[in-house]
């Protein structure tokens, strides 16, 4: 608890400007729809929102997945494509709040309305994060700032937006935080000295620089899975989470070409990869 305080004391202006930037975010995305859509639950992200009201609704009223929807195509029925990860957050974080309004469905409605624009400005800190670990603290400050106002961004997280776009990309940004992390505190030495698996020496071999690897770099692999926990959640967000770990593959490949051409042990970014992605599959 001292060393906290102490590390308060000396960076106590950091959070202030993080809170502030968040803030800012959510004020931009949140005040000025806000009294024109939430009397009359008005929704602006078209299809994508009004099918995800339907689906909320299913899921407040059954506390089931909606699977099979005959109102997609009647009377044949299709398979709901919408993952469920993002409406069951809204319904179960509508049903917790219910005890503050008047019924269940004000709650749940207040919550769908505005959860766009509060993952939009959550987004700010895991920016904020990645930048640093790349950049420094100042870039990192002007990166959480930057996508607090950018329109672009403002535009798929206003409130009233009420679509999955906001939260897709807090965790494809957190996610990229966690492998650069991971990147970061790999140990680099060759593993394996032989890779003759059809031999009992190599066998051996591998087994050593595994087990040598998994118990020096706990710390890589701890942010390798929480990556990986990341695109899982895109995955039960989003249809398309395959963008996420395309980009890191084409980042992995790259990495691999450096790694050749500098005679390195390419196994730990592969070991990395392979936890990162391998999760949500």
């Amino acid at each position: 608890m001292a060393e906290f305080r102490g590390w308060l004391r000396r960076n106590w202006t950091t959070p202030v400007i993080l809170l502030a930037i968040f803030l800012v975010a959510l004020y931009l995305r949140a005040y000025f729809p806000w009294d024109l859509a939430v009397q009359d639950r008005l929704l602006s992200g078209g299809s994508d929102s009004f099918y995800y009201e339907r689906i909320i609704n299913f899921n407040v009223e059954t506390g089931q997945q909606l699977v099979r929807d005959c109102r997609l195509n009647y009377p044949m029925c299709l398979i709901n494509p919408r993952p469920p990860l993002y409406s069951w957050t809204v319904a179960v974080m509508g049903k917790a709040l219910s005890p503050l309004f008047d019924s269940v469905w004000a709650s749940v409605t207040v919550v769908f309305l505005s959860s766009t624009a509060v993952w939009g400005a959550l987004t700010v800190f895991p920016t904020y994060f990645l930048t640093k670990e790349a950049f420094g603290r100042r870039s990192a400050i002007l990166a959480a700032f930057f996508l607090a106002t950018l329109p672009a961004h403002l535009q798929r997280s206003i409130a009233t937006n009420a679509d999955h776009d906001a939260m897709v990309l807090f965790f494809v940004v957190s996610g990229f935080f966690f492998v650069l992390k991971s990147l970061k505190s790999l140990q680099q030495r060759n593993w394996v000295q032989d890779w003759s698996f059809w031999t009992k020496d190599g066998r051996t071999s591998i087994r050593a620089g595994l087990r040598g690897f998994f118990g020096e770099n706990r710390t890589a692999v701890l942010y390798a899975m929480l990556a990986g926990w990341s695109l899982t959640a895109i995955a039960l967000i989003w249809q398309g989470w395959a963008y996420a770990p395309i980009v890191l593959l084409g980042y992995f490949l790259f990495q691999i070409l450096v790694h050749r051409l500098r005679s390195q042990d390419p196994m730990g970014i592969g070991i990395v990869f392979t936890i990162t992605v391998g999760l949500p599959l």
